[in-house]
């Protein structure tokens, strides 16, 4: 290894850093382990190292000044996509779920002779063949869905002792605060790795600072203390223990030997989930919005402070300290620049999708940039789901310099971060140069969209045994009740929205429509299937979730199947035949449920092929 010499340019300033540069590519053995820790709703202000002059992170401060941080990094507005993104290498709008043609950065790191381990938030796919295990993770200690009171998790499943899915995937109740514990089990899988034969890559996802809002007494105190409310006081306490946890955890790595060898990467996966919101404390006042770095929006936003984050790598003797890249680059780019970065070639056959990240390899060792002009694309048109597609509303697009939002707005990013001054009249030219690449973008992509609004088929039936519970997350439209509610309008995937549909199901008036809807499931087998016909999960309170006395029916195709439901019951069983393999339209429903004798939904319903 030598040491050499860099100049780079500083707000014009030329500045100089050593860089301990490797005389090759590591290789097998040699490569280092990596840590990637990615916090789950923390903007790019919440942190005092980006100038929030209320809410500390001395620990997080130091990673940025302890390798390579990015002031141009963007990932997508929302948790989900950004995640896809960051694990294929490709711009997910919607990313719901990794596909079977999308290569993955675990899968990338096992073909490098590395073992593999995700702790926290998955969120694309609760599932076989979509779960962690699936896609590359040998180790996978995590939730379901997206966040701890989803509806697929234990009932009353909270930021304290919380429930958490393995690889056989068994469930187990910790004690303690989630972080603590994901700090906790990542370090314990880790430490059983070290002096093995394989490197190890580590996926520490947290489930903090997103709601449901909590945190220990001791860090809400000082923000209480502050006036500001419960939820805002939460969310800075939560991203205090992020931060007092990633010092214990460089404490855990430098007491092990794992400091010199180990490439940390610490991120967020978009805006912020407070900034921008006014709320009420306890006395009723209305408090100030939490610090926002002067970005406009926060998290769902497509203007600046929906996408812009933090992008800190630390790797002692290979990349250099407190050096500050102004280059444009994307969540995308993760992939394709740790496979360059490590020499661990990615799959280019024609069976894979095409990876549209770049390496930002020669920007973290120092080297000028030589990439060509690019543009970063934010698309949230699909929400909410059943609205129709739009090219210009709720868009935007970034290159180095500018922001053009909704095809109409146009910030110059040069002299005008907080984007207040829409400059479209003055710069036509940037305009339709950002709106050409925009409309390039839509065009290559416009016939996948309505697709990635909602889940794609989802196989099953491979073997004899397989099994998956499908929910209302799932549904497309009603063909038996046209006029039912969306999940989405229900707030059906909170286990509180479960609770208030299935309480109003019950009321003597129903003041709701029922909610229902049909799946699509790409049967890959014929046979016999059996379908488990119930209200809520195993761990809903029974009281929420009893069946009447009614009938309970099945539509697969145009066939119909119902049996009578005779006495209450938690679940009613029923048989289908697939009569050929394929995409098929299934729908489950009760009668006799609601007082007004609507139809309503089988909310969760396992399916088994038994032959």
């Amino acid at each position: 290894m030598k040491l050499c010499w860099i100049k780079i340019l500083f707000a014009g300033v030329p500045l100089y850093c050593s860089l301990a540069a490797q005389s090759a590519e590591p290789t097998g053995t040699n490569r280092p382990n990596v840590i990637f820790v990615l916090t789950d709703d923390q903007g790019y202000g919440d942190m005092s190292c980006h100038g929030n002059p209320v809410l500390k992170t001395p620990n997080i401060d130091q990673l940025s000044r302890d390798g390579v941080r990015f002031s141009q990094f963007f990932v997508s507005p929302l948790c989900q996509p950004s995640r896809c993104s960051l694990m294929t290498g490709r711009n997910k709008v919607v990313g719901r779920r990794i596909e079977t043609n999308e290569q993955t950065l675990p899968e990338m790191f096992r073909r490098g002779g590395y073992t593999t381990g995700l702790f926290g938030k998955w969120h694309l796919g609760d599932g076989h063949p979509f779960l962690p295990v699936d896609k590359g993770f040998d180790e996978q200690f995590m939730i379901a869905n997206g966040a701890v009171d989803h509806v697929e998790n234990p009932w009353g499943n909270s930021d304290f002792d919380t429930w958490f899915r393995d690889s056989k995937e068994t469930w187990h109740q910790t004690k303690g605060y989630y972080t603590d514990v994901l700090f906790d089990q990542a370090m314990k899988w880790m430490d059983s790795c070290k002096g093995g034969e394989k490197p190890f890559f580590c996926y520490l996802a947290t489930l903090a600072p997103h709601e449901p809002w909590d945190a220990p007494d001791e860090y809400k105190k000082p923000f209480r203390d502050r006036g500001m409310t419960e939820e805002q006081a939460s969310y800075y306490g939560a991203i205090t223990v992020i931060d007092n946890n990633i010092a214990r955890l460089r404490k855990w790595m430098a007491e092990r030997g794992l400091d010199k060898n180990t490439l940390l990467i610490f991120m967020a996966d978009n805006g912020s989930a407070l900034a921008g919101r006014k709320l009420k404390s306890s006395d009723g006042k209305q408090t100030d919005q939490l610090y926002n770095a002067g970005l406009r929006g926060g998290k769902g936003s497509q203007y600046e402070g929906g996408s812009r984050q933090s992008a800190f790598f630390i790797w002692p003797g290979t990349l250099a300290t407190n050096r500050e890249v102004d280059q444009l680059a994307m969540h995308y780019d993760l992939l394709p620049t740790l496979s360059d970065l490590l020499g661990i070639p990615l799959l280019k056959d024609q069976g894979h999708a095409p990876i549209e990240g770049i390496s930002l390899k020669g920007v973290l060792l120092g080297e000028k940039p030589t990439y060509p002009k690019r543009y970063d694309v934010i698309y949230q048109g699909f929400w909410p789901p059943d609205q129709p597609l739009s090219q210009y509303k709720n868009t935007s697009i970034r290159s180095q310099d500018y922001r053009l939002v909704n095809g109409n707005e146009l910030y110059d990013h040069r002299t005008d971060e907080a984007e207040t001054n829409n400059v479209i009249a003055q710069h036509p030219e940037v305009a339709a140069e950002l709106k050409s690449a925009y409309d390039t973008w839509w065009t290559n992509n416009a016939p996948e969209l309505p697709e990635l609004r909602i889940d794609k088929a989802y196989p099953l039936g491979a073997k004899t045994g397989d099994k998956f519970t499908m929910n209302s997350l799932f549904y497309y439209d009603s063909r038996v009740c046209p006029e039912a509610s969306k999940w989405f309008q229900t707030k059906f995937y909170r286990q509180d929205g479960l609770r208030d549909l299935l309480t109003d199901e019950a009321a003597p008036s129903p003041k709701n429509q029922p909610l229902m809807g049909s799946w699509k499931i790409d049967f890959l087998s014929a046979g016999t299937y059996e379908l488990m016909l119930r209200k809520g999960t195993p761990t809903t309170p029974r009281e929420l979730t009893v069946i009447r006395k009614g009938r309970a029916h099945a539509m697969i195709g145009d066939k119909r199947y119902d049996t009578a439901i005779e006495e209450p019951s938690d679940a009613v069983s029923m048989t289908i035949h697939v009569d050929h393999p394929g995409v098929q339209m299934l729908e489950c429903w009760f009668d006799g449920q609601r007082t007004d004798g609507k139809p309503s939904g089988a909310y969760f319903v396992d399916i088994t092929r038994i032959e």
